[in-house]
């Protein structure tokens, strides 16, 4: 019995926690060679960014203290209501496209780059992403890069990628939850506590 209601308090003050950060969204990521921006549209307002409305600069050229260095990660973190939205970077390469690493950490898990993402040359017509590999030091592709999961996919372009295309956008669709949504989960995980030490008693 003491133990399944030590583990409600425990869950309750990890929720609390939760709650407070409820939209908090961490970035890391680097392009080869630099970042231009990066936008954020609610996918009920702009399904295919960028038509209005929807659509909001979160990250300005000007906050990458790394830009034009990719072997260092730039972080920011910004904060969402609940939703689902498209995450919309916009990097570039003055010799042409090369490629792209990032994740995006929230509550509820992180997302990753890789094949699930999608490119375009002008922020319109959208392609699957095209990997180069991960980012755990393979030495067939950019060295390994502090602050992103080795996990992630080194990824761009594989049609649009000459000198003719110096820019590029890459996107992909995150998922901010709704503080109930994280709420009735904690509980349900301490109830599922309780009832087992019940039973084992």
């Amino acid at each position: 019995m003491k133990l399944g209601l030590k583990l409600i308090v425990l869950t309750f003050f990890g929720l609390s926690a939760s709650l407070a950060n409820a939209g908090l969204i961490t970035i890391n990521w680097t392009a080869d060679n630099s970042n231009i921006g990066l936008d954020v549209c609610d996918t009920t307002l702009s399904p295919d960014p960028y038509t209005s409305p929807g659509c909001t600069e979160l990250v300005a050229t000007s906050t990458f203290p790394n830009a034009g260095n990719w072997t260092v990660a730039d972080t920011t973190t910004v904060s969402l209501d609940s939703g689902e939205y498209w995450f919309i970077f916009n990097a570039s390469n003055v010799t042409g496209p090369a490629a792209f690493l990032a994740e995006i950490i929230t509550n509820i898990g992180t997302v990753l780059t890789g094949s699930s993402w999608e490119v375009s040359p002008n922020g319109t017509n959208w392609f699957g992403a095209t990997t180069f590999g991960d980012n755990s030091g393979d030495p067939n592709v950019w060295s390994d890069i502090a602050g992103i999961s080795g996990d992630a996919q080194w990824i761009w372009d594989s049609v649009y990628n000459d000198d003719n295309y110096e820019a590029m956008y890459l996107r992909t669709r995150v998922s901010v939850p709704e503080p109930g949504t994280l709420a009735l989960l904690g509980l349900g995980l301490a109830g599922l506590g309780f009832s087992r030490r019940k039973i084992a008693s």
